[in-house]
């Protein structure tokens, strides 16, 4: 184990934010829903499954069986 070099930290950093972005971009499309939507909820906030359907990021809450269907 050693300390990340700040170039290390910028290169995980940049990783990072491209998967979130490239994910805020996937739920927007595939949800149809503007991008400053999805970026006002994709701040850390969790939903339950009922409030996630209200809000149009699923379809249908179910069980893990329902998901690996």
């Amino acid at each position: 184990f050693k300390a990340m070099t700040e170039q290390e930290k910028e290169l995980l950093q940049s990783v990072i934010d491209d998967t979130y972005k490239q994910f805020t971009q996937s739920v927007a499309q595939s949800r149809n829903l503007p991008m400053n939507t999805i970026n006002d909820w994709a701040n850390g906030k969790i939903f339950t499954g009922h409030q996630a359907q209200a809000l149009g990021l699923i379809d249908q809450v179910g069980s893990l069986q329902d998901a690996i269907e």
